[in-house]
């Protein structure tokens, strides 16, 4: 009677791990596999959307969020402290000079479709993110922020907003003083900043407040935001301009965020520092863009709110859409490490983005033993794989082929017996 029980316990269990798993496996199609990124479980705040973080190194950071949330984690978002709750809020950016000073932009009041009852655009900290005051500015006050760009400890510039009106700020002593002006002549909204000096830069934004015939603009100065030049004109209509990446000071990228489903579906490049930039159209299909990030000349994504996230690794050239890396991307940041975070619905992580689709890739459990290792081809496991048990014992051993099992599979117990051989093909159990 044990022996009988016995293989009834191996037959569940084996009918219940091995064969069932395959439809999770095709599910994970394109999941984490790829190259590490994860959603961040433990960030405290369960709805709304995050639109921009900060972090000074791999494990210190901060991130906002549009219900009035400043969260801090110095972990790697293993915990996260609530520093700062501002119900009615819409925090919109946030950006440091140093882990003591930074600054932290708001929407605004009246805007047409986020709601924010905070009058105050721009706040301040010189205590690391513990207490926050107003700022205020020489000139109009902005009614809403949306980008925020330190250029160096002395300057930083600033502006918004997406749907007007239109503001360009700065500072050039630090934030001992903030000045600002009114872009409606220019621009009918501005939405972010780059500058390479305190003199050169780029403010993204469009040619009106109505999101259905706006037209993506981008401007430059040469004289720290004195004069302006319009340096690109879109000839679609319904669309903005949403971020910059700029992975050298000659190669540069703009995302598009399209606000109506047809027309061309694309993001702006420059290989000239912005002197010159050209339209990419990377999807045939409505995609929904917004934030943009580069991790090098080579490695960058583009996210939005369809729930795919694109993909390069050959500096644009290409790019694959996958889902499940990450949730309506508005920001990015990376570490020479290979550690990123970005933010949208959500804050995720990825800890090895320099994994390519040819790397073995090796995980870990919680107790920092090796848990399984497999190759990476095609962004995909392809070639012989093999699981661990916690005492470092194989547990299985096989091949996969697009994330999937094919094959003969082996698995062992603990103490290395061999307890069965499955022959899989396409993910199923051969024969069923």
């Amino acid at each position: 009677m044990k022996i009988i029980s016995f293989f009834l316990f191996l037959f569940f269990l084996f009918a219940g791990c091995s064969p069932k798993l395959s439809p999770e496996l095709k599910k994970v199609q394109e999941a984490n596999y790829r190259n590490g990124w994860e959603k961040v479980n433990s960030y405290p705040i369960e709805y709304g959307r995050s639109d921009d973080l900060h972090f000074f190194d791999e494990k210190t950071g901060f991130v906002i969020n549009s219900g009035g949330y400043l969260s801090f984690t110095e972990d790697g978002g293993i915990n996260w402290k609530v520093v700062l709750e501002n119900p009615g809020t819409f925090f919109r950016c946030i950006t440091f000079k140093n882990r003591q000073e930074g600054w932290l932009g708001t929407i605004g009041t009246d805007e047409p479709l986020l709601s924010s009852v905070d009058t105050v655009a721009l706040y301040e900290t010189k205590n690391g993110g513990e207490t926050w005051s107003p700022v205020e500015f020489i000139g109009p006050t902005p009614k809403g922020l949306c980008g925020l760009h330190r250029v160096s400890d002395e300057v930083i510039v600033g502006c918004g907003r997406v749907r007007g009106p239109s503001c360009f700020v700065k500072t050039i002593d630090g934030g001992k003083t903030w000045y600002s002006q009114n872009m409606d002549h220019i621009a009918g909204s501005l939405i972010a900043a780059h500058f390479f000096d305190p003199d050169h830069g780029f403010l993204l934004g469009g040619t009106t407040r109505d999101k259905k015939n706006c037209r993506s603009m981008l401007l430059e100065t040469t004289d720290g935001g004195t004069s302006w030049d319009t340096i690109y004109l879109s000839e679609q209509i319904g669309e903005y301009p949403w971020k910059f990446s700029f992975p050298t000071k000659e190669k540069g990228f703009v995302s598009i965020q399209r606000n109506v489903k047809n027309g061309r579906f694309y993001y702006l490049q420059t290989q000239d520092g912005g002197k010159t930039w050209k339209e990419v159209v990377h999807s045939p299909d409505y995609y929904y863009v917004q934030g943009i990030g580069f991790y090098n000349d080579l490695i960058g994504y583009m996210g939005g709110s369809s729930g795919k996230t694109y993909e390069t690794r050959d500096g644009g050239k290409s790019w694959i859409p996958f889902r499940n890396i990450g949730n309506g991307f508005n920001n990015f940041q990376f570490f020479d490490t290979g550690v990123a975070y970005g933010v949208g619905f959500g804050v995720f992580k990825c800890r090895n983005i320099n994994a390519s689709q040819k790397q073995t890739t090796e995980t870990f459990s919680e107790t920092k033993t090796t848990k399984a290792l497999y190759p990476l081809k095609n962004y995909k496991r392809n070639g012989p794989a093999k699981t661990f048990h916690p005492n470092g014992q194989i547990a299985s051993q096989g091949k996969f082929k697009n994330n999937l099992k094919v094959g003969t599979w082996q698995y062992y117990d603990k103490n290395g017996m061999l307890l069965e051989k499955v022959k899989m093909k396409n993910g199923e159990v051969k024969g069923e």
